[in-house]
């Protein structure tokens, strides 16, 4: 709830589609930590921007993102000498030690961490809600906006991140995931046609009578309006609402803690840059 809102008519449409969303799927079902990174610009007083979707599975996929932002910043983002060698010096960094956190040129960045989780109820796992935004296109070659990226916090306390959706099949008694979070509804729908029809079947080796199959039940799927349930060969897949919760503490969001696997090391990404912007690749003599 988000008091001192009730005057906005969205908001109180948005809230009481929340209240009915959780009755209708009381059960909180947690999926685990995701990882992206931050930036809190002078300018900017104590509020943090979120510059990655917060996808990532583990710290250092997180890291190697920040990595490129940095490194792609020093490439094309600036034409100041300085500011590019301090650019690359945490790029050093980061290819070398597993950091949470780096300041450069006054701005900090940071390794921010989210929970994931979803709502199940009697009817399964949570689809989209109405008030949820919702692009008509099947183009597949069309992508809404991150909802994610840009998005500021400051307030400390647990703030909830803008919904992502994903498609799930269902195994046995429990769900799996097929895609990665994506921004909106249709752009889940849109990667499930799209999995149906080119990634399915050559991953599974499918016959050309069961790869037809998925081909029919694809275009099926694209005739609805706004559907968010499929059924094809016996396999069942949703889209199905996701929800993160970032945690805000007075110096900022939280970074990784140290119980969270990390399976990866810092390892270096891109070519050797100098402050001149003069790029060498390691192959070169």
């Amino acid at each position: 709830m988000r008091p001192g809102r009730w005057d906005d008519p969205v908001s109180q449409v948005i809230e009481a589609d929340a209240v009915t969303s959780a009755e209708r799927y009381p059960e909180v079902v947690a999926r685990g930590p995701l990882f992206g990174f931050a930036e809190q610009r002078p300018e900017d007083g104590p509020r943090w921007r979120l510059l990655s979707d917060l996808d990532a599975g583990y710290p250092q996929d997180a890291r190697d993102e920040l990595n490129s932002h940095l490194w792609f910043k020093a490439k094309d983002g600036t034409n100041d000498p300085r500011e590019r060698r301090a650019l690359l010096d945490a790029v050093a960094v980061l290819e070398t030690e597993p950091v949470d956190e780096l300041t450069v040129d006054g701005t900090r960045y940071r390794i921010v961490r989210a929970d994931e989780f979803a709502r199940r109820g009697k009817a399964g796992m949570e689809p989209p809600r109405p008030t949820d935004p919702e692009p008509e296109s099947w183009d597949r070659d069309e992508r809404s906006p991150s909802r994610t990226r840009g998005f500021v916090v400051s307030q400390p306390g647990p703030v909830p991140l803008p919904a992502t959706f994903r498609v799930l099949e269902r195994r046995g008694c429990s769900w799996s995931m097929t895609t990665s979070q994506l921004p909106t509804p249709q752009d889940a729908r849109r990667a499930l046609a799209d999995y149906l029809e080119e990634f399915l079947p050559r991953m599974e080796r499918a016959t050309e009578a069961e790869a037809a199959l998925y081909a029919e039940a694809a275009a099926a799927f694209k005739q609805r309006r706004r559907p968010n349930e499929l059924h094809v060969l016996g396999r069942e897949f949703r889209i199905t609402r996701v929800e993160r919760t970032l945690r805000v503490g007075p110096d900022g969001p939280e970074p990784p803690r140290p119980s969270d696997p990390d399976i990866n090391a810092p390892m270096k990404m891109h070519p050797t840059m100098d402050e001149h912007g003069m790029i060498t690749h390691d192959d070169e003599d």
